[in-house]
């Protein structure tokens, strides 16, 4: 009666342990980063962490190689999650069904930041100019990201 839902921690261990092995040990940094970039406060639905690992997991478990740059892969990242936020998410660990348990409002209030964030963060990838390429990360990820000097 208290909502309770089936879980077992040591198999999403296991799991991200092994794709995060299989990728050279990259993926938890891009799980941390994407967390990151989740958690600022700017008054949107944040999506919830497991959900969020779930998606970062389900990306790399279909991606064969790395990209060595962590702002490429961050860039893939979120237009991976943005494509997906809409839909039905299966639980890493096969014992829960969807648990996407966004509101259709909530997804589209996200699904417009993904978007505006992975336009973003593409045309820093893209750009040759780093003045311009760290103006963009700073709106990325807010005050806290250092400030081209």
């Amino acid at each position: 009666n208290g909502n309770w839902k089936k879980t077992d921690p040591r198999i999403d261990k296991e799991k991200i342990s092994d794709v995060n092995q299989s990728h050279g040990g990259k993926v938890l940094n891009l799980i941390r980063l994407t967390k990151k970039w989740n958690s600022r406060n700017n008054n949107i639905k944040k999506i919830p962490s497991y959900m969020l690992e779930t998606l970062i997991i389900y990306y790399f478990e279909n991606k064969k190689n790395l990209n060595g740059q962590i702002e490429i892969n961050f860039s893939e990242i979120l237009g991976y999650i943005w494509q997906k936020i809409s839909y039905k998410i299966e639980d890493m660990k096969n014992i829960q069904e969807n648990i996407n348990i966004l509101t259709e409002n909530e997804k589209r209030e996200i699904s417009t930041r993904l978007f505006k964030e992975f336009k973003k963060t593409k045309e820093a990838v893209e750009s040759s100019d780093i003045e311009k390429k760290v103006k963009i990360w700073k709106e990325v990820f807010g005050e806290e990201f250092p400030s081209y000097e």
